[in-house]
């Protein structure tokens, strides 16, 4: 199948237009010619239309592999600590604290779930006023940072602090 270029070109044809004729002008008409009849007539015309597309195509490359790559990263990453692999940390989160109750470590991994999700509306403000760069950037610098210090706590409740929110 043969795909236009950049460059393609639209028909429009308008079928019916009425439009007011003047009649012939004398010397005894009136100055604001009101007398005159006028009589609606039908014309019949096409327009063609040249309509060029400046936009970049974007048609693969690597800066579009690129993109699907970062945006693979940063859902990986966002996600699979609170959703998908949160039973292998709460696995050691036991070893840990083992006095700890079983529902209490699991509530951390619930937290930082809501928190992802709630925290989508203000993520969405902050990427309107500062750009989707910053604000990728910005979350992956704290949930690096969260993970980091997670390795460090002593007490359950600072995974409440770091992991969970």
């Amino acid at each position: 199948m043969d795909t236009p270029g950049p460059l393609a070109t639209a028909t429009r044809t308008d079928t019916t237009i009425s439009v007011a004729e003047d009649g012939p002008s004398s010397s005894t008409s009136s100055p604001t010619n009101l007398d005159r009849p006028t009589t609606p007539s039908s014309l019949s015309r096409s327009t063609t239309i040249q309509v060029i597309d400046t936009r970049p195509r974007m048609d693969g490359g690597a800066k579009a592999w690129l993109v699907v790559l970062g945006s693979f990263l940063i859902h990986s990453f966002c996600f699979a600590p609170t959703e998908t692999i949160f039973g292998i940390f709460e696995l050691h989160y036991h070893d840990i604290f083992p006095r700890a109750n079983a529902s209490s470590i699991a509530f951390v991994g619930t937290v930082g779930s809501a928190v992802t999700y709630l925290f989508g509306f203000v993520a969405g403000i902050v990427a309107d006023r500062f750009g989707f760069r910053a604000t990728a950037l910005f979350g992956t610098l704290l949930m690096t940072s969260s993970l980091v210090l997670s390795s460090f706590v002593t007490q359950l409740w600072h995974l409440f602090l770091t992991q969970g929110i």
